[in-house]
Parts: C-alpha cells; structure tokens; sequence
C-alpha cells in the first residue's frame, strides 16, 4: 500500500510506489487515445474523486485491457503545446516531467496519444489519476512506441 500526502502549498509526497506490473494489474483499463480536446466545464458532471473544471476529450483508439464502453474518454486536465515523453527505461514506474511537483502529469496535448491506467471511480467516472508518481497517463509515440508494446505483451 502507498500513502499519498499534499497540500495547496506543498510538493507531492509518496511513500511506497507500486511497481509497474503492480500498476497494470490494478488498472481496470489500460487505453491508447488521442486529446482531442478541451472541454467547457458546463458540458460534464463534476467527478467526486477529481474537483478540477477543466477535462479534456480523448478519443479511444485501441484497448489493451478491460471495456470503456465508449469509444471516447473525458478526464480533469488542461491542454499544453509541448510534448512530454517519459524517459523513464522500459518496466520502471515514473511520472512523467510535468507531474514531479503535483503528483500526476494533468497536461495533455490535443492531437498527441497517450497510453491510459485507468480505474473506475466510486461514481462510475474513468481516471487515470489514482497511483501518484506513477506512468499512469504516458504521452506515446504514434506509430508504434515501445512503452505500449511493453504493455500490450504484459497484458495479453
């Protein structure tokens, strides 16, 4: 079990990062998507497991794990003009640069895919945001990415 610690002011603080084969096997979903783009706050329910006003649309163009039931995907975040890969060596659990200080990487870039560890919330929402520090919603490669693969082997 790991332990999740922050506050409006402070740095994220974790103890006890799962190992990514534990990540895998705790996701109720694993998803490759597109952003697609930023939603008005006006068109979705508020999650109860994320108070944030922004979400951003995905669309769902592969999965390696479990049933959405949807072909798309709308979660918390903002949208970026940067990438942001993870460098992080194949097998090794790590967020990616944007999410070192708040504990999850919340910005996505509309056109870019990302690989999704998603679990179901209490109030029927998909997150990808439920592991801290953790290669939980990685920015991927398009045309084939290593990180999927090593994901798609470990899930079939």
């Amino acid at each position: 079990m790991w332990l999740l610690s922050t506050t409006p002011t402070s740095a994220c603080s974790v103890t006890g990062v799962p190992k990514t084969t534990e990540l895998l096997g705790r996701s109720d979903a694993i998803v490759v998507a597109i952003a697609r783009e930023l939603i008005s706050p006006r068109t979705v329910q508020k999650s109860t497991f994320i108070r944030d006003d922004r979400r951003v649309r995905f669309d769902i163009v592969e999965t390696l794990k479990g049933a959405i039931g949807s072909t798309q995907l709308i979660i918390p975040g903002r949208t970026s003009d940067r990438d942001d890969f993870n460098d992080a060596p194949l097998g090794a659990n790590s967020v990616r640069r944007e999410g070192d200080a708040e504990c999850f990487a919340r910005s996505y870039r509309l056109g870019a895919t990302y690989l999704l560890l998603l679990i179901r919330t209490g109030d029927g929402a998909w997150t990808p945001y439920w592991s801290a520090l953790s290669r939980v919603n990685d920015q991927v490669h398009p045309n084939g990415d290593r990180w999927v693969e090593w994901v798609r082997r470990r899930v079939r």
